[in-house]
């Protein structure tokens, strides 16, 4: 036989078993890989999104939590998974962007080895403070770090997004905020919420319950607009620091590999979850924005981050091993 009729032979066999793979999948509960403690807004957007993909898959999607590391102990396993769609990542760029940059050895690399879905959804990041706090606009939180005396900011753990915003203060704006990094947004909240912290940057969704119980105030956001869930808060470009204009996303990533076809089929289910009346009002009430994005700008998304990050944690020389 021709060796090129072979060979066309062997393409169609192998696309013909793909579909078929895509026609029958899944034939089993799907595990969503977060690498962020419980609780935190890829918790509950994988969790509403779970619940409403369940139903039209026909499969338990379940939401494990697997932090540390910046996101990369989660972000490394389900690279090293199997290529079946059965195992996916919720991402932001922490460990999909900053990651590459901050540490010198890295296991995975984000555009090698994973396949990615759809940015499901961008959230605003919020500079907060504590209800009591003396702080009440952007000049006020300048004038705190360039006073000389000890002050102090929270991440959500090193190397996050949060993290790479207080030293982007610290650079633009000549302030002089120390670095606490907590485990994850709750234990944050806390901090700021009793004054431990002089303040500490949030998503919109984890800031929203506090802002609306009294507890905290936020008192300028990242993003290069305003958010129209929090109109009255201001942007960095507002008030003279023009170098802060970050928002996040999250997104969802198979293994490098996976079928093109099981990539079409998750696509497909998380794109018809997040039109659904409820999820969009869920969503909305916690100022998460739907993006619904396609693989290929998911993959433009992260190319252009991973080059924005980089540059910025090189200009703040950041270090996480």
């Amino acid at each position: 036989m021709n060796k090129h009729i072979a060979g066309a032979i062997i393409l169609a066999l192998a696309s013909l078993l793909a579909h078929a793979q895509a026609n029958d999948f899944p034939r089993r509960s799907i595990t969503i890989i977060d690498p962020y403690p419980a609780g935190g807004s890829t918790d509950v957007l994988s969790r509403l999104l779970g619940e409403q993909m369940s139903r039209s898959l026909g499969q338990p999607i379940v939401v494990e939590a697997r932090p540390g590391a910046a996101g990369t102990i989660g972000s490394a396993q389900v690279a090293r998974a199997r290529p079946d769609g059965y195992t996916l990542l919720v991402g932001n760029p922490g460990p999909n962007a900053i990651a590459a940059s901050a540490f010198s050895k890295l296991s995975y690399d984000v555009e090698r080895d994973f396949a990615p879905i759809m940015i499901a959804a961008t959230v605003p990041v919020l500079f907060c403070v504590g209800k009591d706090s003396p702080l009440k606009k952007p000049a006020d939180l300048i004038a705190m770090g360039k006073s000389g005396k000890p002050a102090n900011f929270g991440s959500t753990g090193p190397g996050g997004i949060s993290h790479i915003l207080g030293e982007l203060l610290n650079r633009d704006a000549g302030t002089h905020f120390s670095h606490i990094p907590y485990k994850g947004a709750a234990p944050m909240s806390v901090a700021i919420m009793s004054g431990e912290l002089d303040f500490g940057m949030l998503t919109g969704p984890d800031a929203m319950p506090h802002v609306r119980g009294g507890k905290m105030r936020c008192i300028a956001t990242a993003g290069a607009e305003r958010s129209p869930h929090f109109p009255d808060v201001p942007t960095w470009t507002e008030a003279g620091v023009p170098g802060i204009k970050i928002d996040v996303w999250f997104g969802y990533l198979a293994p490098a590999g996976t079928p093109a076809a099981i990539i079409d089929r998750l696509h497909g289910a998380m794109e018809a979850a997040l039109a659904t009346p409820a999820v969009k009002s869920r969503l909305d009430e916690l100022s998460i924005a739907v993006k619904a994005s396609t693989p290929q700008a998911f993959a433009q998304r992260i190319r252009a981050d991973r080059e924005l990050y980089g540059g910025i944690v090189r200009a703040i020389n950041l270090r996480l091993d």
